[in-house]
């Protein structure tokens, strides 16, 4: 039995050895020889969210923007792991007539991997986590709807995102055309409130001059 576990061990350290040597060692190895700034990037795109059924009677959301910037780690032909943080804007009108609008301002910061199986194809995933702030555009009794006569509430909280993304790489990587779906969460004292959302977005590297 004895003989068996260390034998185990064996091929299992042999393997793990394998697989750095084959994909993270070549990668980072690859990531050394660029300039550092090499790996900063900007993006910004557009986006919907869409209200699950339990809340489509109350809401509706709006096409919204978009914007970040960050930095890749071990940014090589396989394997890259991008951090970064972003912020939107997120408009969601109440289907009550006493709410008006509903307007969300996340602040995310975020970090997954992406894997490249060729050189213009990629898929990856990333996490996100981070403050909003919130405007509320509501009535607050009949009278003031009739005088349309709208009270401005704001508030704060916190949220998370998970995201499943697929892109398309031109110029050696220098500029990335992506398609992503997310599970967004706002987080409130009694629960969760599930946002999913549809993305399309560019990623830009603007140092970006090219590997050897």
């Amino acid at each position: 039995m004895k003989t068996y576990k260390v034998y185990n061990l064996k091929s299992f350290s042999c393997l793990f050895l394998l697989i750095f040597f084959l994909f993270f060692k070549p990668t980072q190895l690859q990531a050394q020889s660029e300039p550092f700034y090499n790996n900063f990037f900007l993006k910004g795109g557009i986006q919907k969210h869409f209200a699950i059924a339990e809340l489509s009677d109350y809401i509706s959301t709006k096409p919204e923007w978009c914007a970040g910037m960050g930095y890749t780690f071990l940014n090589g032909s396989f394997c890259s792991i991008p951090v970064s943080f972003e912020a939107a804007h997120c408009v969601i009108s109440g289907t009550n007539s006493m709410v008006h609008s509903f307007d969300l301002w996340p602040f995310l910061f975020s970090a997954g991997v992406e894997l490249f199986p060729t050189s213009v194809f990629s898929f990856g995933i990333d996490a996100g986590a981070g403050p909003y702030l919130a405007t509320i555009r509501h009535f607050e009794s009949a009278i003031d709807l009739i005088q349309n006569k709208l009270t401005t509430t704001k508030g704060s909280g916190c949220m998370f995102s998970v995201k499943l993304y697929t892109g398309f790489n031109l110029f050696d990587r220098a500029l990335e055309l992506r398609l992503s779906g997310s599970f967004d969460c706002i987080i409130e004292k009694d629960g969760l409130i599930p946002l999913p959302a549809f993305n399309v977005s560019i990623v830009l590297y603007p140092f970006k001059t090219g590997r050897e």
